[in-house]
């Protein structure tokens, strides 16, 4: 069954990472308490795409799963695409840019030094084009799928026992500043709860369906409604 919701969710999620790049742009003024919750909200918007793959774990793949039909349709559809596309940025940085972040420099002479290790680090960090740095995160997401099948094979107290603890340690190491090795572990780190929540979130998906109902209010819903709360 496929969940046309998700679409919209991540539309949703879409907006809210534009909207917080949107504020190292625009000198935009951080001005007060409530301007500040908002616009981490906004920047807060990798959080729902985390969500939606673990929401989606379970019900696409769960059922069905096999480790390397898994794997080997991301390495094709998400690894290869990046690799490709990072490419042309990786040779700019490696010949003409490694003093752009220290982290990168060459840390000797040598061909392995000068041009294969700092290769290969701009592609584990995703730093070639700094916005794909979720996807060396995200496939060490999905090679940690056999750990989820596990998880989801849990009772839900156990489960819970799991995830709060990990909500705890995501809140003390918050996400990464910058682009580095260790960048990419954390993010695992700090992304991993909202991972797991969204695999429970699916699990559960009747349930928290059936309490929501009636319980939602969709004010925008229509064009027509829309126009009448702006009275236009």
């Amino acid at each position: 069954m496929y969940l046309n919701f998700v679409n919209y969710f991540r539309a949703t999620a879409i907006i809210f990472i534009v909207a917080g790049h949107c504020f190292f742009i625009s000198d935009f003024s951080f001005s007060s308490d409530f301007v500040n919750i908002l616009v981490s909200i906004l920047m807060g918007g990798s959080s729902f795409f985390v969500f939606i793959s673990g929401f989606l774990f379970y019900h696409v793949f769960y059922k069905n799963f096999n480790f390397y039909k898994f794997t080997h349709k991301k390495v094709k559809f998400v690894l290869y695409p990046y690799l490709i596309m990072s490419f042309p940025q990786v040779i700019f940085y490696i010949f003409f840019g490694n003093n752009i972040q220290p982290y990168f420099r060459p840390i000797g002479d040598g061909i392995v030094n000068l041009y294969i290790i700092p290769f290969l680090k701009y592609y584990f960090t995703g730093f070639g084009i700094y916005s794909y740095w979720y996807v060396p995160f995200v496939m060490l997401i999905f090679l940690m799928s056999p750990i989820f099948i596990s998880f989801i094979r849990l009772k839900l107290n156990a489960k819970l026992f799991i995830i709060f603890p990990l909500l705890l340690i995501s809140t003390l190491i918050h996400r990464p500043v910058g682009n580095s090795a260790y960048g990419v572990i954390q993010s695992v780190i700090y992304f991993l709860p909202i991972y797991l929540i969204g695999i429970i979130s699916s699990e559960n998906k009747t349930l928290i369906y059936s309490y929501l109902k009636g319980k939602v209010l969709f004010p925008l819903k229509s064009w027509t409604s829309y126009a009448a709360i702006l009275k236009i």
